[in-house]
């Protein structure tokens, strides 16, 4: 785990395509504080893929779940 302040370089690529860097995805988090306030919600991910493609680059993969209500 990692703080907002220190988080790793990265890249957030949207099932769309749409390319982010991973601190801004995590910051964008921020606006969503209170959403589900005053019901159970729960997010897990499974399947998880992770495949060396660089020196220093690793593609990941996942199924994201949501449960809510």
């Amino acid at each position: 785990m990692f703080s907002l302040g220190q988080s790793p370089s990265g890249t957030f690529v949207h099932p769309s395509g749409v390319e982010h860097s991973l601190s801004d995805s995590i910051n964008a988090l921020r606006n969503c504080y209170g959403d589900k306030q005053g019901k159970q919600f729960r997010v897990w991910v499974d399947g998880v893929l992770a495949t060396h493609v660089g020196s220093n680059t690793w593609l990941v993969k996942f199924d994201k779940w949501e449960l809510s209500g």
